[in-house]
């Protein structure tokens, strides 16, 4: 039995056992995509605005939360090869197997396998979305789950659809509440949901969906239905996170997730205005402030952790239109470039470094990568060389204004799921070690048929080392 991995122009056959499993879990799209046919505005709308103010030329308050002073060295939570979910310390070892019970292949029995581990901030609890396939009724119900980090937790359902899918989920930043994406084939809401009380919460509803917490965990910002130049119910939503959302008068341009910057006073938007794509900043009102960068296509940005930067990247899709990421100071307004053609990345905690993803294909590298536990690849069979994507991760040094190489990978299939909406993801999950030193990494070994789990130390007097420890789909690291 085979399936199919597809990413813009490549098409990639493996086996069933390499891709995991992947054909018989459910294909959730990680968010419904807004049209591209653009429509014709009101006739009212577009009234010229006086032009935003610079950032530069603004006083605004920088700062930020300090950063732990000794970092714990974290937890990696992780998908299993036969979709589970597990974690597990940075060298691979204290393995605890949160979830025993995922079945990918008995088609006599109920599918079920989980996906998007998650933890809380304080690294004491994971959450994950489980998928349950009936193969008596066809029908498949899909969880949201809560367990304590420790072997055989008890695990406790915090939210169920048997009619929609939960893509995307995460905790508020006091682990009080959790924020979960309900989307069917015609719209998506936010349901919020209580740690304490199991009360629900309909925060707000839209076709495509975006949010981002507050970081004092009393409010939410929301992008809902894309822009208003393709969707005349697109709109940007405020509110308490226990009650439903405002929608902001300001019009929301081509991006995807906003974003609270690390102190809580500004938000971070595309808005449509005068009929250009502009990334602004909003007071914590919603309310309008600067202008930090025009763009000609679409914003894909991420504050740094410190408050003083952002990361930009100006293209309408990351993922087949790789673009150039900089650095936008905000302070001066000077841009930095990080990288020509990247596709996605994630700020280290300590905002000294990103992590930087790009696409390429097996000839442009000159053939396929040794896999993450050393053994050469080579494409046979079903694989055709000239259409696998391999993933490039590099990482910058802010600093030194420098980029290291650490490893060319053939993705699993989990990580190119995200890939296209990293900057939703990047809220919640993070490839980051807490002290910021150490990145974890996932790959698809062809001749191995798996898929491993690495850790790469950047702080190696040798140069980066990259050191297997484990196998599994998907990772991420604790924030503590």
């Amino acid at each position: 039995m085979k399936c199919q991995i597809q990413m813009g122009q490549w098409q990639v056959g493996l086996t069933a056992l390499l891709l995991l499993g992947a054909c018989n879990r459910a294909d959730v799209p990680p968010a419904l995509l807004p049209t591209r046919t653009p429509v014709p505005l009101p006739a009212n709308f577009g009234t010229p605005t006086p032009p935003l103010p610079d950032c530069s030329a603004e006083k605004l308050d920088l700062s930020a939360p300090p950063l732990p002073s000794s970092p714990s060295n974290g937890q990696i939570g992780y998908i299993t090869l036969d979709g589970n979910i597990a974690v597990m310390d940075a060298t691979g070892r204290d393995v605890k197997d949160i979830t025993v019970d995922a079945n990918l292949n008995d088609r006599s029995r109920d599918l079920i396998s989980y996906r998007f581990p998650t933890f809380a901030h304080d690294g004491k609890h994971i959450a994950f979305v489980g998928i349950r396939s009936s193969a008596r009724t066809q029908g498949m119900t899909q969880t949201l789950y809560v367990a304590p980090v420790d072997t055989r937790p008890k695990i406790s359902a915090a939210f169920a659809t048997a009619d929609a899918n939960i893509p995307y989920f995460d905790w508020s930043p006091d682990d009080q509440r959790l924020a979960v994406l309900s989307i069917n084939p015609t719209s998506g809401s936010i349901k919020v949901i209580s740690r304490t009380t199991g009360t629900t919460n309909n925060f707000d509803d839209g076709t495509t969906v975006y949010w981002h917490w507050r970081p004092d965990s009393g409010a939410m910002m929301a992008h809902l239905g894309g822009s208003i130049d393709f969707n005349h119910d697109a709109k940007l939503s405020l509110g308490e996170a226990s009650s439903p959302a405002r929608k902001l008068s300001t019009p929301p341009g081509d991006f995807q997730a906003p974003q609270f910057s690390p102190n809580g006073k500004y938000i971070l938007v595309v808005a449509h205005l005068n009929g250009d794509n502009q990334l602004i900043v909003l007071e914590a009102s919603g309310a309008p402030l600067c202008k930090l960068a025009a763009l000609t296509n679409g914003g894909f940005f991420a504050w740094s952790p410190d408050g003083k930067r952002v990361a930009l990247m100006d293209t309408i899709s990351p993922v087949f239109e790789p673009a150039p990421l900089d650095l936008i100071d905000i302070a001066s307004g000077k841009r930095t470039r990080v990288h020509e053609l990247a596709t996605a990345f994630f700020w280290s905690p300590n905002g000294q470094r990103l992590a930087v993803y790009s696409v390429r294909s097996a000839v442009q590298n000159g053939g396929l990568p040794n896999d993450l536990v050393g053994v050469a690849q080579s494409a046979s069979g079903s694989l055709d060389i000239n259409a696998v994507p391999l993933l490039r991760i590099e990482s910058f040094d802010v600093a030194a204004n420098k980029a290291i190489f650490i490893a060319d990978t053939l993705p699993t299939r989990d990580f190119i799921s995200l890939l296209g909406y990293f900057d939703q993801y990047s809220r919640a999950v993070t490839p980051w070690s807490p002290d910021g030193n150490k990145l974890v990494l996932t790959a698809l070994s062809v001749p191995r048929e798996t898929a491993d789990i690495a850790v790469a130390n950047l702080a190696s007097p040798s140069g980066v080392e990259v050191k297997p420890v484990g196998s599994g789909s998907l990772a991420f690291w604790s924030s503590r």
